[in-house]
């Protein structure tokens, strides 16, 4: 059979010309390449063969070929003898590919597992993707939030249509203004008087003005000779007089830059809104709900149903080791965020199965203005209508195609209905995904770490409203389409505030380096405390109070971490949240390690020191929400 092939312990590519095999070189027994097909069944676009994190593997090329590059996601490994290469994935999950550049060798994706993903079997694995990504899509369909710009459009390019996530974030947050909207413009069209210049017969023209005058003087092909004197002049001793005049006719038209501009956004929208409501078909049948699988395929897949192999998300980036270069200097850790998607068909339909989470039409948090589900296909068939209604205006007719965007018209920025339609569609503009290109790009992937990144964002405001009060969402957009660190949820009256990714500067906000937490929190009096998601971090150990284990555990590297926060901004406390069940607190005044403090009495209480709460996706308990 072509193409790559799982046996006992590896992978194993075979021609006439060249046999390439993936095989385990070292690590724990549990970590030699796997091979489950019934994942790509429960998470459409998986690949079904399985490498670990943090194992190293090695792939041997016989015959050795001259010229060849083996790039693993986007990083070379340089062999280690002639054929022979190893590598491992360090702090990267999700989806990658394995090349041989150069080589008569298809490309093999992988999908890279953590063990601490499968503590309940790889079926876990699905099941923390689509938690994690049901739980951000809900927040971000029932939050209020507010989009702005650094600049007046986005300046990156992007191709194809929107997202399903962000069709249906914008159209759930906007469907209401852009019926208003449309209902202004439906009232009073914008209209601007035209003069049409036209040559009439005499009898039937209505102005003899100094146009009309010159028109007939110097058109002799108009004139006619009449008898007896009553011609305008004579010509060759005959009476002459013009048969047809030039005329100036005012009227009305709709065709204006304005108008244009109008027609191709509700063609755009109405686009959305077919998008959204298929999606909602395919996957939710009879039932409002949008059911979760990533359309990001890998080759299996594609094969299967016609989809060409380029068409899919750029993979998780590795930091990849060799035995020549076993601190893996020459790759150095590439950002997970680094990871981008492809010009295809590369953004998630994103899903989940069946049951109570998996249902879209979320409810709100405890402030939210919502007293049932959100019926989404009745609101998206509602706003078609609205759309429909508008589309079939008699007087778009007369409407031409919009060739550029009125950008300084005065009418769009302030005729009412116009005003609204402009602001949405630079909105619409600004960012394909409603949080930016990294969430998009982290769903695609798979990328878990980064997910896990946002969806902490979201359970900690959720966590926060109770004692803060209702958070509304500013999201700011930068030059490239993502969020800049001005992005933040603000509680009541707007006295406290959750940033996202502030950056603390050298010199200022840290006397020492540059940092940048994932979260910082701050009240009327300044920043509270910082938290940074880590979902490699492991429950903290007591051991690790002895510093010969702590300087060998990466557990203990992400609490150093924290003691680096804390001591370069000059905070209270600063906390790593992690997927895990244990809590534990290093008081500095005390000097001793509690595991019953809560986030709450972090942040009203006079607590000093590092440490990791517990935040787990799947619905589990929720130690760090306010009591």
């Amino acid at each position: 059979m072509p193409g790559w092939q799982y046996r006992e312990g590896g992978f194993v590519y075979e021609s006439p010309g060249v046999t390439v095999t993936i095989d385990q070189h070292a690590g724990p027994a549990a970590a030699v390449p796997g091979y489950r097909p019934d994942l790509a069944d429960a998470l459409p676009g998986c690949s079904p063969f399985l490498l670990w994190e943090w194992a190293q593997y090695r792939v041997t090329v016989a015959p050795p070929l001259p010229g060849i590059a083996l790039h693993v996601g986007d990083q070379v490994v340089r062999p280690v003898a002639d054929g022979v290469y190893l590598f491992r994935y360090e702090n990267a999950l999700g989806a990658s590919r394995i090349r041989l550049a150069g080589a008569p060798v298809p490309d093999l994706p992988v999908e890279v597992i953590s063990h601490k993903l499968a503590g309940d079997g790889l079926a876990s694995y699905p099941r923390l993707y689509r938690a994690m990504v049901r739980q951000i899509i809900g927040d971000l369909l029932t939050l209020p939030f507010h989009l702005t710009g650094a600049t007046a459009h986005a300046t990156r390019i992007h191709d194809g249509p929107p997202s399903p996530l962000f069709t249906l974030h914008f159209l759930r947050h906007h469907g209401r203004t852009l019926a208003a909207a449309l209902e202004a413009v439906g009232r009073s069209p914008h209209r601007v008087l035209t003069r049409e210049e036209l040559v009439r017969p005499v009898a039937m023209a209505t102005r003899l003005d100094g146009a009309a005058l010159r028109w007939g003087l110097t058109h002799p092909d108009s004139w006619a000779v009449t008898a007896g004197d009553g011609g305008w002049f004579r010509l060759g001793g005959q009476a002459v007089l013009p048969e047809r005049l030039l005329q100036q006719r005012a009227e009305e038209t709709f065709d204006t830059h304005e108008n244009r501009f109008v027609r191709h956004f509700l063609l755009s929208l109405r686009q959305a809104v077919d998008d959204a409501l298929t999606l909602l078909e395919r996957y939710g049948g009879r039932q409002s709900r949008l059911r979760a699988v990533g359309t990001v395929q890998t080759d299996p897949v594609a094969a299967r149903e016609g989809v060409p192999q380029d068409d899919s998300a750029d993979q998780t980036v590795p930091r990849v080791t060799s035995e020549g270069n076993p601190q893996g200097d020459s790759a150095g850790q590439a950002d997970p965020r680094a990871a981008s998607a492809s010009e295809g068909d590369r953004h998630a339909d994103l899903a989940g199965q069946s049951g109570p989470h998996a249902n879209l039409a979320v409810q709100g948090g405890p402030h939210a203005n919502h007293t049932g589900p959100i019926d989404l296909r009745e609101e998206l068939t509602t706003l078609a209508h609205h759309l429909d209604e508008a589309l079939a205006w008699p007087w778009w007719d007369e409407v031409g195609e919009l060739v550029h965007l009125p950008e300084q018209s005065t009418v769009l920025h302030g005729k009412v209905g116009y005003r609204e339609l402009w602001a949405l569609y630079l909105e619409f503009l600004l960012g394909r995904s409603p949080f930016g290109y990294g969430l998009d790009r982290a769903i695609a992937a798979r990328d878990v770490a980064t997910l896990y990144e946002y969806w902490c964002f979201f359970r900690l405001i959720r966590a926060l409203e109770p004692a803060l009060g209702p958070a509304r969402l500013r999201l700011r957009a930068d030059e490239t389409g993502g969020l800049d660190w001005r992005t933040a949820a603000f509680f009541g009256d707007g006295g406290w505030r959750l940033v996202f990714n502030r950056p603390a500067r050298g010199g200022r906000e840290s006397y020492s380096l540059g940092l940048r937490p994932d979260f910082t929190l701050i009240g009327p009096a300044g920043v509270a405390l910082v938290l940074d998601a880590k979902f490699r971090l492991d429950a903290p150990r007591p051991d690790l109070d002895e510093p010969d284990r702590a300087e060998a555990s990466p557990q203990a590297a992400d609490l150093y971490k924290m003691h680096t926060y804390r001591d370069a901004l000059g905070v209270r406390a600063a906390v790593a949240l992690y997927p895990g069940d244990l809590a534990v607190f290093y008081d500095r005044r005390t000097r001793r390690r509690r595991t019953d403090l809560t986030l709450h009495e972090l942040i009203f209480g006079d607590f000093e020191g590092v440490g990791a709460l517990p935040l787990r996706p799947e619905g589990g308990t929720e130690p760090c929400m306010i009591s």
